[in-house]
């Protein structure tokens, strides 16, 4: 019975030490831009992942992520392979991570007042925006597919028209469509993370990045 107790207590220390050091991150975290961090740190004993400043999995979650380029909600990180040796890097073996970037980040990051963005058909996105063409000033109405691009997200236009209807010549089409398109760079992406795949939904778009081999300078 005495064993059975030491041992209960020994995990329920462990898992209190963890769960202070978890604190700790997610103080950082909030200071970084996160609203509610949650830092779960797995694997047992983790006194022993501690002692050798090495933890094999490290998920993170938080509900919103603001910084000054932009901003995401529903956060959420898996760190594997995580070493924290006494310099101020952190080697990370892989991480992936997914959030929602809203339409309106995007807007305020292209600060172009005519550009509105919807939810589009077959998954596509609905672009509305006034430009210029050919010396003319167009009102156009296009629906663009979603891509990931290295760090950033595109929209490609692959259907146009004029707003309120008009006929439009393929060069003019053309030319059209490539100022209609948008390039949005993610923001405070760490070096060596690519963003893998952005799915366009009812309020913004999905993004899932993935990583290897990363360096983080701790602050």
């Amino acid at each position: 019975m005495v064993l059975i107790v030491l041992a209960v207590l020994g995990v329920a220390g462990d898992r209190v030490a963890a769960r202070l050091v978890a604190g700790e991150a997610e103080k950082r975290l909030t200071a970084e831009g996160f609203t509610d961090p949650d830092v779960q740190v797995h694997g047992f004993p983790f006194v022993t992942q501690l002692a050798g400043r090495e933890f094999a999995r490290v998920t993170v979650t938080g509900q919103r992520l603001e910084v000054r380029e932009g901003r995401a909600r529903d956060v959420t990180a898996e760190l594997r392979d995580v070493r924290v040796p006494s310099t101020r890097r952190v080697l990370i073996g892989s991480r992936s991570a997914r959030a929602t970037v809203p339409y309106d980040a995007v807007l305020a990051a292209v600060d172009s007042p005519s550009l509105t963005l919807a939810p589009g058909q077959n998954g596509q996105v609905r672009i509305s925006r006034t430009v210029e063409a050919a010396g003319q000033t167009f009102d156009v109405v296009a629906q663009a597919r979603v891509e990931a691009d290295g760090t950033r997200l595109r929209l490609i236009p692959t259907d146009i028209a004029i707003a309120g209807g008009g006929s439009l010549g393929s060069e003019l089409r053309s030319l059209l469509s490539n100022r209609v398109a948008i390039s949005y760079p993610i923001p405070d992406l760490p070096e060596g993370v690519q963003v893998e795949e952005v799915i366009a939904v009812e309020d913004g778009f999905l993004v899932r990045a993935k990583g290897r081999g990363l360096t983080v300078q701790r602050g």
